[in-house]
């Protein structure tokens, strides 16, 4: 109902409609047991989490993991983890509980490039790296899924079972099936990297949007082509400087700035910086410095696009990963 509302309000006006923002409900600080005052939930500044997801109380979600829409996450009576590059799928609802079998509370501890599919139920568990939950299946209190193990969909694993490294298991009461094959093992981290480049298109579709930090000086520019011809150069059909260089201002090229007759800034090739003020906020995440011969090709948008993924894996570029960009490389 209060969501309904802060939409309403959002979609129709408010006086204060810049600070008034639905988001807001879906992020909810609780006390906890044992503590004094409320604990919010953490997002990693990678992570992707759905403007519909309820996150409430003691969640953390690690870096480049993400919570789909609809998903509740509710940490009131124990915490809630979400490791690194792990993926919560759409209507999942993961609870935790104030008394476990064993008499203690019992939070629900989610490892590293975990998938968890849509509308599965996991209650006071743990899952290790690399564990993949089926759709709609329902994971209860005390079970452990370890590493590389995979809950076929629809299953429930019912308290204190634990799913061993390797093993599928199926079926309400779940059981061991077999062994899962090689492909199946591989698919599990395939799974859990596919959502994460997944995730990284929604927030960009949410906003995540490339700001130019200076002005692109081509040499195709007016103000540009016009000081290249006054000072007696020219710019060819594919926007080179005398038929060579792509840029128009540069702290080198002294080939281009010969001319003692001229200023530096009326060279062709002008020593003149551009120098802007910007104020960052906390939307803001990366800086991306490049030289001209990527953005003579790429945008900035395309540059962004293709570089989110990677850095919220934080992992090193593997040869194939650089391709894309292969094509923005200056000839010489």
């Amino acid at each position: 109902m209060m969501r309904g509302l802060a939409q309403s309000v959002a979609r129709y006006g408010h006086a204060d409609h810049q600070a008034f923002r639905p988001r807001s409900f879906s992020r909810l600080a609780f006390t906890m047991p044992g503590q004094t005052s409320p604990t919010a939930p953490v997002v990693a500044s990678s992570a992707f989490a759905a403007p519909s997801a309820d996150l409430i109380g003691g969640v953390v979600v690690g870096e480049a993991a993400s919570i789909w829409y609809q998903c509740v996450l509710r940490a009131d009576v124990a915490r809630i983890s979400v490791g690194r590059g792990s993926n919560v799928q759409d209507g999942t609802v993961i609870h935790v509980a104030s008394s476990g079998l064993k008499g203690n509370e019992k939070p629900t501890l989610i490892g590293e490039n975990c998938t968890i599919g849509h509308q599965a139920l996991l209650h006071a568990c743990t899952l290790e790296d690399r564990a993949f939950v089926g759709m709609q299946a329902c994971i209860m209190d005390d079970a452990v899924l370890q590493s590389d193990s995979i809950v076929a969909a629809g299953s429930l694993v019912t308290p204190g079972k634990v799913v061993r490294s390797g093993e599928l298991w199926g079926g309400r009461p779940a059981k061991r099936m077999r062994l899962l094959t090689d492909d199946e093992v591989a698919f599990i981290l395939k799974s859990a990297e596919f959502y994460q480049e997944l995730a990284a298109k929604h927030r960009h579709a949410m906003g995540s949007r490339a700001v130019n930090m200076s002005q692109d000086h081509k040499p195709a520019l007016k103000s540009e082509l016009d000081r290249i011809k006054k000072a007696g150069g020219y710019v060819s059909a594919d926007g080179r400087v005398d038929g060579n260089l792509n840029l128009s201002r540069s702290l080198g090229d002294f080939a281009y700035k010969k001319d003692k007759s001229l200023k530096v800034t009326e060279q062709k090739i002008s020593g003149e910086a551009e120098v802007r003020h910007s104020q960052l906020g906390e939307a803001d995440r990366y800086l991306v410095i490049g030289c001209d011969g990527i953005f003579e090709k790429v945008s900035s948008q395309s540059l962004l696009d293709f570089l989110l993924p990677r850095l919220r894996r934080r992992r090193r570029q593997a040869p194939g990963e650089v391709e894309p960009l292969s094509a923005a490389f200056a000839a010489s």
